[in-house]
């Protein structure tokens, strides 16, 4: 990364550019700390709110501040080399040019850095998913990542064990500071999740009830006058508009010691620190309040509804265990004042927390670290068609997975494809400069002129594909770019390729000793052709398995 040449761009970005208080924020403000080489934007909405928080930043900060579809954007956009996201790719995806929607085609990376600790809800993503640009998927729960890889089709390498949450490390900030203070948690936060089935009209009515049931007890009500505390009750951002409006139309029937909001008009870390107690259901949200060492109630009246329409990762008999099913029952939880974390969240989080090292940003440092290293040893293989079934394809895709396995960043560049490509390892970025089927008016002027064979073989290719080949060395930034191809090789001898450390072109296949090609380098001064060669040349990159030995203060 330090080649001279521009500096790496990182574009982040979450829930769709409405906010900035969750992981990618936090870790955009981490990155931006260092100064290094890599550049990390991120994207916001231009609002009101979003404006008067970017006059609260420093002019070097502001500087990193994307507005969401401006032409900084798309340009941002088009030169990133990786991307990250708390909640999908809808987080940093323009999706308008000039106020007309236009759809963009992941080309790039992407870590998905996740915006709550997995243990319940069963996620929709899968190890192709985003096209099969999903280089890595961050986890913070050391037991899930064995139901990630099985039941979602995940190859454990994509998997990234972080320890901990980017934003725990201002959590864990506040809450020391909270301590020194001498400052009481005082309230009860009750945090409601989005239910899929909630789509039935009928059945929102049957759980408001419920819910309205558990608000208008008076021996609640007499509780929080007796306590002088505050019962909040906040509304997950996906509550539609219908039900939202349902559910904070009960506040005329409420005591004044009970509000109800909606989470995107407050700060949740705020509210969670300022709250002794937390009432939720199937959110992750338990787990924030579990790492503050505090007690949490699991109101799930509708667990059986919810399962009918969601798949979870946990056994269900661990949420009957420990989950509160009826009104009344929670209500004389609640009067019980419990003390204790629940040994669901309890033995899904690391047995001792240190705060203070997280607080320094210990783990993010570890995690900045992993992805940086992953930049900078980049590796790009060359070829005519990945999408074709032939034995030199089948040798650089083993090559590609073995690498990917030993945590690297690894992407294909064809110069032609075609639908219907045949499947590559998961994680495997790959693009090609000129699609045969794609009806596209740019991909019909890259068509314009006559055909040319490549040296060597009955390969054609469109006359850009070659051009675009050129212009890509000239400008591509990798630790290694290995020719799976002999028919490229002549082309590259005379391209300068001020951005590639090696240049490695392919040898003659009997001259490889093992399932993956066999290669040298540009100078014919060094050989891989042998598995003991290729593991010396790329030996494994960090990861974030072990995070023993690191200390701190313990809960």
């Amino acid at each position: 990364m330090g080649d001279g040449r521009r500096p790496c761009i990182w574009l982040l970005g979450e829930n769709e550019g409405t906010t900035a208080n969750n992981n990618a924020f936090y870790f955009w403000r981490y990155i931006a700390a260092q100064r290094e080489e890599i550049q990390a934007f991120f994207v916001l909405t231009d609002t009101a709110a979003h404006r008067r928080f970017f006059r609260e930043l420093s002019p070097f900060d502001r500087k990193r501040i994307v507005w969401k579809n401006s032409r900084r954007h798309v340009q941002l956009y088009r030169a990133a080399d990786l991307f990250l996201v708390s909640f999908s790719v809808r987080d940093i995806l323009p999706d308008r040019i000039c106020g007309k929607k236009i759809r963009f085609r992941l080309k790039k990376p992407l870590v998905y850095l996740q915006h709550g600790t997995t243990a319940i809800k069963k996620l929709g993503y899968t190890g192709d998913s985003y096209c099969n640009h999903l280089l890595r998927f961050m986890v913070y729960n050391p037991q899930i990542s064995g139901e990630i890889v099985e039941k979602n089709g995940f190859a454990p390498y994509q998997l990234w064990f972080a320890g901990f949450h980017p934003r725990y490390q201002e959590m864990s900030r506040r809450l020391l500071a909270q301590k020194q203070a001498g400052v009481l948690p005082r309230g009860i936060l009750w945090f409601l999740t989005w239910r899929e089935y909630f789509e039935d009209k009928a059945m929102v009515r049957r759980f408001l009830q419920i819910v309205r049931a558990v608000l208008t007890d008076s021996r609640l009500t007499e509780y929080l006058e007796q306590k002088q505390e505050t019962l909040t009750l906040c509304i997950h951002h996906l509550f539609d508009e219908t039900a939202g409006e349902e559910l904070l139309a009960i506040q005329k029937e409420l005591s004044p010691r009970i509000r109800l909001i909606r989470q995107q008009d407050v700060d949740i870390m705020a509210c969670l620190l300022e709250s002794r107690l937390l009432i939720t259901d199937y959110s992750s949200v338990g787990f924030d309040f579990a790492f503050l060492g505090r007690p949490v109630l699991m109101f799930m009246p509708d667990l059986q509804e919810y399962l009918s329409q969601r798949e979870i990762y946990c056994r269900p008999e661990e949420l009957s265990q420990e989950g509160i099913f009826r009104a009344e029952d929670l209500v004389e939880h609640i009067l019980r004042q419990p003390d204790s974390v629940p040994r669901f969240y309890r033995t899904r989080l690391l047995p001792d927390i240190p705060y203070e090292a997280i607080s320094k940003g210990v783990y993010l440092q570890k995690m900045y670290a992993s992805l940086c290293e992953m930049q900078r040893r980049r590796i790009v293989l060359l070829g005519v068609d990945f999408g074709t079934v032939s034995e030199e394809n089948a040798a650089a895709l083993r090559l590609a997975e073995w690498l990917l396995g030993r945590g690297y960043w690894v992407e294909l560049q064809s110069l032609k494809t075609h639908a219907g490509e045949k499947a590559f390892p998961c994680g495997l970025t790959h693009n090609a400069f000129y699609d045969e089927d794609a009806r596209v008016p740019w991909q019909r002027l890259r068509r314009i002129g006559k055909k040319r064979r490549l040296s060597g073989t009955d390969e054609a290719v469109a006359p850009y594909a070659r051009l675009a080949l050129r212009r890509w060395l000239r400008r591509c930034r990798c630790a290694d770019a290995v020719v799976i191809s002999p028919a490229l090789c002549s082309d590259l001898c005379a391209i300068k390729a001020p951005g590639i450390g090696r240049l490695w072109t392919v040898c003659r296949p009997e001259e490889s000793r093992t399932e993956f090609p066999a290669v040298q380098d540009g100078r014919g001064e060094q050989v891989l052709n042998t598995r003991s060669a290729w593991e010396t040349v790329f030996p494994p990159l960090l990861d974030g398995v072990n995070y023993s030995g690191i200390g701190g203060e313990k809960r």
